[in-house]
């Protein structure tokens, strides 16, 4: 994969993250301008890292062991982030950040695969 399109696909990706995960997040209840900050900043900062470091992997085999690995950092490192900024007592800011990246990775793949 060149630059550009890994550039390409980090932007898409974190874009389309960045959307279903808005989405979700005013389902659960995130409507203030801090929360929906708080989804659009934690998926900038996590989001490119785990697509970059997806890109670099060929062995499809590993590439899954990574991504589990890192999908579960990625919720962790969301959910401590959300833990501290967001004020949503109806769910626990660890389900909010599994819950919203296992649709965002769900959501994505279908919709980069099949449209």
């Amino acid at each position: 994969m060149n630059i550009n399109s890994l550039i390409f696909s980090m932007f898409k990706c974190v874009l389309l993250t960045i959307i279903i995960e808005i989405i979700l997040g005013l389902i659960f209840g995130i409507k203030n301008k801090k929360g929906i900050i708080t989804i659009i900043g934690v998926n900038i900062l996590t989001n490119p890292i785990v697509v970059f470091i997806y890109s670099l992997i060929t062995k499809s085999s590993v590439r899954i062991i990574v991504l589990t690995v890192m999908e579960i950092i990625v919720v962790l490192v969301e959910g401590l982030i959300y833990k501290r900024k967001l004020l949503n007592k109806k769910i626990s800011p660890f389900l909010l950040s599994s819950i919203l990246n296992l649709c965002s990775y769900l959501f994505g793949t279908f919709i980069i695969k099949y449209i």
